[in-house]
């Protein structure tokens, strides 16, 4: 009787999560022997355990947290204060927890120059 309970509720993905609402699952389904003696014996049943709805929709916003990440070239040209600096990429995030690391990081929008520079509003002298 337990089998034939079992699979029946697992094709239609309706086991319980814990061994509390099994034990009453099966006590409802006339199977209270069966399954007092499966929680005598501590039997490890393993049920697999569906994503929760927050756990689904964390996964959607960093996909497309992912999907919006800004990829940058290889050089960047900074405008900085009117004059220009060209670096690479590598040296602007070589120090992620920087103003410049942060900045180019991916994660936030930058607006580009319609000369391809990043204009930054600082003096460029003492920069």
């Amino acid at each position: 009787m337990l089998g034939a309970w079992l699979r029946r509720n697992k094709q239609t993905g309706d086991l319980p999560r814990t061994r509390g609402s099994l034990y009453d699952a099966l006590v409802s389904a006339d199977c209270r022997e069966e399954a007092e003696a499966l929680l005598r014996r501590s039997v490890d049943y393993r049920l697999p355990v569906k994503p929760t709805e927050a756990k689904k929709r964390s996964w959607v916003e960093e996909q497309e947290a992912v999907k919006q990440t800004k990829v940058f070239e290889k050089i960047v040209t900074l405008d900085v204060g009117g004059t220009k600096y060209r670096t690479s990429l590598a040296t602007l995030k070589g120090h992620p927890e920087s103003m410049l690391g942060i900045m180019f990081s991916g994660r936030h929008s930058l607006e580009q120059q319609m000369d391809g520079s990043y204009f930054i509003d600082r003096d460029g002298d003492t920069f």
